[in-house]
């Protein structure tokens, strides 16, 4: 079965600084509609048993990667953000704004780097000389 890291262990391998010894797995369990099939150590979310962990899974679809996407990690911490929000310790809402700072900051970055290749590629273009 298809499993995409997502969660602590998945920005740890981004780049995070975050400590986590937990696994969180996005999966799409065919056998169970329960969201939330959980473990001793691995935690997975189950695309099967929730419309938005669904949506998210057609998202990665044409991820053949091990890790999901920074953009699904994304809309999953949103998410996680919103639903927890209203019961969760100031302490931990201060962990979630921190990752979700720390994906924003990783997307502008990788929209910079995208946006200086296309200029390069531009200039490239426009310093050649016709060839008649």
């Amino acid at each position: 079965m298809k499993m995409l890291l997502i969660g602590g262990q998945a920005l740890r391998q981004l780049g995070s600084s975050r400590h986590t010894n937990d696994f969180d797995y996005l999966v799409n369990d065919k056998s169970t509609t329960q969201a939330f099939i959980t473990s001793q150590e691995v935690d997975y979310i189950n695309a099967n048993g929730n419309k938005f962990f669904s949506e998210i899974w057609k998202l990665e679809s044409d991820n053949n990667s091990e890790i999901a996407t920074p953009a699904a990690l994304l809309e999953l911490k949103h998410i996680l953000w919103f639903s927890i929000a209203r019961i969760l310790t100031s302490k931990k809402l201060m962990r979630l704004n921190l990752t979700l700072n720390f994906f924003v900051a990783h997307l502008i970055y990788r929209f910079q780097q995208s946006l200086k290749n296309m200029l390069a590629q531009e200039n490239t273009m426009k310093s050649q000389k016709p060839v008649i």
